[in-house]
């Protein structure tokens, strides 16, 4: 790769994955959320290497990002910051930091070791056996080394694990290293440097992002106000800066250009690793019934999984009493939600959210994965862009909502949207290219982002919290808005610059 690509690469990387990162606290989280930022990361590695075939099928490459990155959200954080953060001085500063530096690696170790597995399935470097062998041993030594490193935890008994970095959450950082050491390993046994190279760079910098990230929410909360510098001035909480999210950005940027840097490091390699997907004109199924098959059977799934989104577990009468004295209901809505509330939620409940709670990861990243290793071109179209608008969908229409009357028509748009844009992706792949991809990872997940975080700040910031009083009669203290945003506004004002850089580069 020749230095003004490298370069523009390397800027490009930084702001989109930021920003990537940034959005995944905003309005997914989790596994899903993280689907975001990986999928950056394969589009711009797609859309920068310099080889036609990959920049054509550059989906191969975002859905490839997209389940690489979700593993890592299953690692619980928030306890493990605030060992760091919660207090001045901090309850175990090196601890602290030592677990972030961790968890950094793992989770951006192993999307670059499957991210990369993937790539070598794709491009046949790795055999039909090879793969199978991949497939059956990683969630084998991934289940072993959680109850290794992660069990028992039993808080009411006083048991831990004996390298714990929460308090009272069950944390999965083992199951990570089991993924990322047998892939890892089996990359040396073939001397396969790309996955080496490209996965060691975004561990390291994965971990170093983290533990920077971390720094600086710290000295935003509790030195910044008191600094006498005025940079330093503007990271405090008096400035309205989103402590929380300064370190997620930084995360993110350390993270995208660990990728760019193992990329470009291993740049030849990749361009001969991506040769027979060059001289096959693209993907090849290793069996094409099986791959259409499989793949119908996947969106099936996918979609009966929406039915744990409308089976809702009973309100308890004691729940309804809390939410009474926090003011949370009415008198009126708690009389009236009093007659359905049960003594105790029957345990049918939680067993069935539980199920649904271990079969995501393999709807929405393994099976996918293995699809995409497997040949099937229909599901790395598929994950690249219908998946990812799909979560988002799935968070905003069924996860969050703006008012309760809006709810069901913002459900059933929703709704609409996915299913047309499933179907015409399906029919015509060649509308949703890689600038119309970049589109949706950047302008339309802010704009629909924003779609539902504006009605919410109006709510907050209004004299009269009343919803319907507020929509009905559109009463509206516009300066309550502004002075209450600030955070708001300087966070998504952040977002539109690293949107509009990576626009501006790519386009």
């Amino acid at each position: 790769m020749d230095v003004l690509s490298a370069f523009l690469l390397i800027l490009t990387i930084i702001p989109a994955v930021s920003y990537g990162w940034g959005m995944r606290g905003t309005t997914i989280g989790g596994e899903k959320g993280a689907m975001l930022p990986g999928a950056i990361i394969g589009l711009v590695i797609a859309m920068f290497n310099g080889v036609l075939i990959v920049r054509e099928h550059f989906y191969i490459f975002a859905a490839l990002g997209a389940v690489s990155m979700y593993f890592g959200g299953s690692m619980t954080y928030g306890e493990t910051l605030g060992i760091s953060m919660n207090s001045r001085p901090a309850e175990n500063m090196k601890k602290g930091l030592i677990a972030l530096f961790i968890k950094g690696f793992l989770w951006f170790g192993c999307f670059g070791v499957i991210f990369t597995t993937g790539i070598n399935a794709v491009c046949y470097v790795y055999s039909l056996k090879e793969l199978l062998i991949i497939l059956g041993v990683t969630p084998l030594s991934a289940v072993g080394l959680y109850f290794i490193f992660n069990k028992p935890l039993k808080p009411a008994e006083d048991k831990f694990p004996k390298i714990y970095f929460s308090k009272k959450r069950q944390e999965s950082w083992g199951a990570l290293l089991g993924a990322f050491l047998t892939l890892f390993i089996f990359a040396i046994i073939k001397s396969n440097f790309f996955t080496i190279v490209f996965s060691l760079s975004c561990a390291l910098f994965g971990g170093l992002g983290w533990v920077l990230g971390q720094l600086l929410q710290i000295y935003s909360i509790h030195y910044a106000d008191s600094s006498k510098s005025y940079f330093g001035r503007l990271l405090g909480k008096s400035n309205n800066v989103d402590s929380w999210k300064i370190m997620e950005c930084v995360l993110g940027a350390f993270g995208g250009l660990g990728a760019a840097i193992g990329f470009i490091s291993t740049y030849d390699i990749f361009k001969k690793t991506v040769f027979t997907l060059e001289k096959n004109g693209g993907l090849l199924p290793f069996n094409e019934t099986f791959s259409k098959i499989a793949f119908i059977v996947w969106l099936v799934l996918i979609v009966l999984d929406l039915i744990h989104y409308f089976i809702k577990k009973p309100q308890t009468k004691t729940q309804l009493k809390t939410k009474l004295k926090t003011k949370e209901i009415t008198q009126e809505q708690y009389s009236a939600q009093l007659l359905k509330a049960v003594d105790s939620v029957p345990k049918c409940y939680d067993i069935y959210y539980k199920i649904t709670e271990i079969i995501e990861p393999v709807l929405y990243a393994a099976l996918p994965f293995i699809l995409i290793c497997l040949g099937c071109e229909k599901a790395s179209v598929t994950v690249s862009f219908f998946l990812l608008f799909f979560v988002l969908c799935q968070e905003i229409a069924l996860e969050k909502v703006i008012t309760p009357k809006s709810s069901l028509v913002l459900k059933i748009i929703l709704g609409i949207a996915c299913a047309t844009l499933l179907i015409l992706q399906l029919t015509f792949e060649s509308i949703f290219n890689e600038n119309v991809t970049l589109i949706l990872y950047t302008v339309i997940y802010e704009v629909l982002t924003l779609g539902w975080l504006v009605p919410q700040l109006i709510l907050n910031s209004s004299e009269n919290g009343d919803k319907e009083v507020i929509f009905k009669n559109k009463i509206v203290n516009w300066y309550n808005i502004v002075r209450n945003s600030k955070s708001f506004l300087k966070v998504h004002g952040y977002f539109i610059i690293c949107i509009a850089l990576t626009l501006i580069i790519l386009l």
